[in-house]
């Protein structure tokens, strides 16, 4: 066997290919010295009859090599090799391909060379499944985000739809604010003291200083709630206060205040308006006043403990009066409510949501009434939220309408931007600039100046042209309101910061977070009753202004944030997954195809594998792995390359053309 594949190796010298030479001489050079693992392989050879056997030549007679001399025992099937370009720089060669250069072809398949080719077949599987996994990923990508914001949607409208079965932090939270861990409502008022009382008798203008916050915890419970089919809810409610003397530095409930005498005025302005023959009566009221005044009436105006103006006390002029006018003796600028009054009331009755969310607390009865006909011509249908709820996902741009208790009207509230509580995006609300404006439907015609006088005296749907006390309503210091009403009275200054009214909306759920509704009511007294006070300027003056605020805790900013904001970013994080997985696979897809363009860049070189052992010039790529000789590659090329032919011999011979490691081994 060796002595053929010497007959072998110099039938393959005479070829003249110089590359294949270089290769065939160190062939040569191993035949010549075989390594023990050769000797020991030849003598375990497989013996006649073997199919798989070559038999071998006699020793002492070798055979001449000739040009039909080597046939393989089991030619393999040749494929058609691929036409390869010369290289950017050589030229292709006009030699006819040497006559081994097909067997050396068919050589390659089947060997390690072979097998790596396998093995990057498996890798460019691997990586086309892993593309098609990461497809399926961002297909997925695409419609998840939509089916989370579907969950997220219907969480939320189960958290915030009025019903029995609702999460108790909200529903809890409508019913009342007296369990343990509620939010707290705090209501501030301050007071308009006149200082210059007998220069005001004398028709000057009034100086006024402001005194407060006299600050009280508001408690409320709505009770008797009952839920219809139409997806209406009805209940009574009422709202008492106490009043907290950590919170009202330097002032007191029993301290004294000097203002305009409001039930007296408004039962002189009644009296005039129901006798033609007023004057008359007007010597009989000097009488009481001077009589029945008991030092607390001073002409129009008064002295009352602060207790006394905000939760009412018995006139005795008022009293007396009633002989002549219908007037109730007692008087208060606020109510502090209780069960048996609120069991006297009618129902409220607000949207629960059910049937349409945007409609979600919008009021639909308040204690029984449902409209104000007492306007100028014109029915204000009741609408709008408490401000309390608002329907859930509202826009940064969207108006929203609130019900003002106070001003028998609806009214506009506009966002200027979004503010941050507890790390929860809040919306801020205003009130819109168009509600200042004059307005004869609801007798509004000093800019910025609410007129409740008539719904105040005749009722909701009470006669329009009914008389009575003067009442008005504005921003504290006639903030966006005509500047000659600051004028009229001494001591005001419009602060934005303190007198702005603000309602802060957590956008998602609709739930108001933080809310300061600020309101100034005014009256208005002037030279009608000179028997009284002959020398008054007519003039618009503050009686006081209240504060309603609020705000959610930070406990109930971790609820939310655990319930929907989390959700809320998983949303926006898979909102990016497509993007992102489709640049992965683009990645995949554009390393899978060009990277048999760079593996053909690179440089033939070569190689020869012999008993697990490499040769290679120049640190040239090896690719480990044994085979027999003449069925092994030889000379193994990259990336299309030709091999440079080596420099002809002085003599012509492409023989002596050696390379340094060829010399050493020779």
């Amino acid at each position: 066997m060796m002595v053929m594949k010497r007959q072998n190796a110099s039938r393959l010298l005479e070829l003249g290919d110089p590359m294949d030479t270089i290769a065939l001489k160190i062939l040569e050079h191993r035949l010549a010295h075989p390594s023990r693992a050769r000797i020991r392989k030849a003598q375990h050879a497989p013996q006649a009859g073997d199919s798989r056997s070559i038999r071998p030549s006699s020793p002492t007679a070798p055979p001449k090599a000739t040009a039909n001399s080597r046939q393989p025992t089991a030619p393999r099937p040749e494929a058609p090799k691929p036409t390869q370009q010369a290289p950017r720089g050589h030229s292709q060669p006009t030699s006819p391909p040497s006559p081994i250069a097909q067997p050396l072809a068919s050589a390659r398949r089947g060997t390690p060379g072979g097998r790596g080719m396998a093995r990057t077949c498996r890798a460019c599987a691997a990586a086309c499944g892993l593309a098609v996994g990461i497809a399926a990923l961002a297909l997925a990508g695409v419609y998840l985000p939509g089916f989370i914001d579907g969950q997220l949607h219907q969480g939320v409208r189960e958290y915030v739809v009025m019903r029995p079965q609702a999460a108790e932090d909200y529903y809890g939270r409508f019913l009342n604010n007296t369990n343990e861990g509620s939010t707290p409502s705090y209501v501030r008022f301050w007071m308009f003291n006149i200082t210059n009382l007998d220069e005001v008798h004398k028709g000057a203008k009034p100086n006024v200083t402001e005194m407060g916050p006299y600050t009280y915890r508001a408690y409320f419970e709505n009770f008797g709630v009952e839920f219809d089919y139409a997806g209406m809810m009805s209940y009574r409610g009422y709202t008492k206060y106490i009043f907290q003397p950590d919170l009202s530095p330097g002032v007191a409930e029993n301290d004294t205040v000097v203002t305009l005498n409001l039930p007296f005025l408004g039962a002189l302005i009644e009296l005039k308006a129901r006798y033609k023959h007023f004057h008359w009566l007007m010597d009989r009221i000097s009488y009481l006043i001077e009589r029945w005044g008991q030092g607390k009436a001073m002409g129009l105006f008064m002295s009352r403990r602060v207790e006394e103006l905000l939760w009412g006390y018995l006139d005795p002029l008022l009293y007396r009066l009633q002989d002549y006018v219908d007037v109730n003796p007692e008087f208060s600028l606020m109510h502090n409510g209780s069960v048996d009054v609120a069991l006297s009331d009618e129902l409220t009755v607000i949207n629960t949501g059910a049937a349409n969310l945007t409609a979600l607390c919008n009021i639909e009865q308040l204690r029984g009434v449902s409209n104000v006909s007492s306007w100028n011509n014109h029915t204000e249908m009741v609408r709008g939220t408490d401000g309390a709820h608002f329907h859930p996902w509202m826009a940064d741009n969207e108006t929203m309408t609130v019900w003002v208790n106070e001003l028998f009207r609806a009214v506009e509230l506009s966002p200027i931007g979004s503010v941050e509580k507890d790390g929860v995006r809040l919306l801020r609300y205003e009130l819109d600039p168009s509600m200042a404006n004059a307005d004869p439907r609801f007798y509004q015609y000093v800019e910025g100046l609410f007129n409740a006088t008539s719904p105040t005296v005749a009722g909701p749907n009470g006669p329009s042209d009914q008389h009575g006390l003067p009442v008005y309503f504005s921003l504290p210091h006639y903030c966006h309101a005509a500047s000659n009403l600051a004028e009229g009275v001494n001591g005001l200054k419009c602060n934005l910061t303190r007198h702005e009214l603000y309602i802060d909306v957590e956008p998602v759920t609709g739930q108001t977070w933080r809310a300061a509704k600020r309101l100034m009511m005014s009256s208005e007294f002037g030279p009608d009753f000179k028997s009284v006070d002959a020398h008054l300027n007519r003039t618009i003056l503050p009686i006081f202004w209240i504060e309603e605020s609020g705000e959610a805790s930070a406990a109930q900013a971790e609820v939310l944030n655990d319930r929907v904001f989390k959700i809320q970013r998983l949303i926006q994080m898979s909102g990016q997954l497509p993007i992102m997985l489709a640049i992965l696979l683009g990645t995949i897809l554009l390393f899978i195809t060009i990277a048999p363009f760079v593996a053909r860049k690179k440089r033939w070189r070569p190689k020869m594998m012999w008993g697990g052992q490499a040769f290679a010039q120049n640190g040239a790529h090896t690719e480990p792995g044994t085979s027999d000789d003449l069925e092994a590659p030889l000379i193994q090329r990259r990336n299309g390359t030709a091999s440079q032919p080596l420099p002809p011999s002085p003599d012509g011979s492409p023989s002596n053309g050696k390379l340094p490691f060829q010399k050493a081994m020779n």
